[in-house]
């Protein structure tokens, strides 16, 4: 499934392109998962150091979400685009 989180990323490193974090552990998930080609589906390998990352994993389900303020969220942006 190419629009799968995690299969753009991992197309950019396989091009050498830097990643962040966030970045590096949404190619792995997409490596490891065979770019999710039988669908966005959990690895459910909890074993797995970055299954609480893992972006289509059990962990996430209910999770609640943070709320970051507009200046906290302005600031971050202004930092990545740099």
């Amino acid at each position: 499934m190419i629009n799968a989180k995690g299969c753009r990323e991992d197309r950019a490193y396989s091009l050498g392109k830097k990643l962040t974090l966030k970045q590096a552990v949404l190619a792995k998930c997409a490596d490891c998962m065979g770019k999710y080609a039988d669908g966005k589906l959990d690895c459910e390998i909890p074993e797995c150091s970055l299954y609480p990352w893992m972006p289509y994993g059990g962990v996430w389900m209910g999770r609640e979400r943070k709320i970051v303020s507009a200046n906290v969220g302005n600031n971050l942006r202004k930092r990545v685009k740099n």
